[in-house]
């Protein structure tokens, strides 16, 4: 969303993908799973001076139209419900906005059919400062030694490469590295026959490809070439003139070789 494109349609298409879910959280209370996710989406409107009791002033816009409200929530409200939005809920919503749009778009023509390329990514966040995500997140260190305020989380995503929809996410803390956060969310991910895993050269270990395999996963992957940690099994071909070869590597958890073109 950005000044040359309203919020209506963003919002309104959002609360369309969202029918099927829960509008409350108890029979006796106004907000629900969808009306806080949608207030989640006016607070941060770009171009526009925000605030609690603004953002509070535009979802009952919606409020009244979309879940049946015959006044305005109190703005102590608010906390209470987000409280109640868990982590569950959220990943939900994902899933139930991913199968609305997946039903509704166009089937993918490439060269290698129905397959769907699935990238993986980490990247930090910077989240508020409280006992809470002090104690489970990590704060880096400055030049000084000293400690930033704000700790921060590891998010490893899912994204449909061709169809450009976030799949699946996981948020870790302190001492889970992009790795194993990437390896209980590939556990986790309901896949398809013939996906293919798309990643870059910091996630590749035997035994994260061993997981794939097991789960009837390709893996497209770039690998480092350095001689301190490159794989043994790869070194034969980087210390050639070859541009292509055909390896077969022993993984982790997997029974037999398994072969890979380099």
């Amino acid at each position: 969303m950005s000044r040359f494109h309203d919020s209506f349609p963003t919002i309104s298409t959002f609360l369309n993908l969202t029918r099927g879910l829960r509008d409350r959280f108890s029979r006796s209370r106004v907000w629900c799973p969808r009306s806080v996710m949608t207030w989640l989406l006016v607070i941060p409107l770009p171009d526009r001076k925000t605030s609690y009791r603004r953002s509070l002033r535009h979802l009952t816009w919606y409020g009244r139209r979309r879940f049946g409200w015959t006044k305005m929530p109190t703005l102590a409200s608010i906390s209470i419900a987000r409280r109640k939005l868990s982590v569950a809920m959220c990943r939900s919503f994902l899933h139930d906005v991913v199968s609305s749009c997946e039903a509704i778009m166009p089937a993918l023509r490439h060269e290698w059919g129905q397959r769907r390329f699935i990238a993986f990514d980490g990247c930090r966040f910077v989240t508020p400062r409280t006992a809470d995500t002090a104690r489970k997140l990590h704060r880096f260190s400055r030049p000084d030694g000293s400690k930033v305020h704000n700790p921060q989380g590891l998010m490893v995503a899912a994204v449909d490469v061709f169809r450009r929809l976030p799949l699946d996410w996981i948020f870790v803390g302190k001492g889970v590295g992009e790795r194993t956060a990437m390896m209980d969310l590939v556990r986790r991910m309901p896949w398809q026959a013939g996906d293919v895993a798309v990643m870059d050269r910091g996630f590749p270990s035997k035994k994260l490809f061993g997981v794939l395999v097991e789960c009837g996963i390709d893996v497209i992957a770039r690998m480092s070439t350095s001689e301190a940690i490159a794989w043994k099994e790869l070194r034969p071909f980087l210390e050639g003139k070859q541009k292509t070869a055909t390896v077969e590597i022993q993984l982790q958890g997997v029974d037999g070789p398994v072969t890979i073109q380099e």
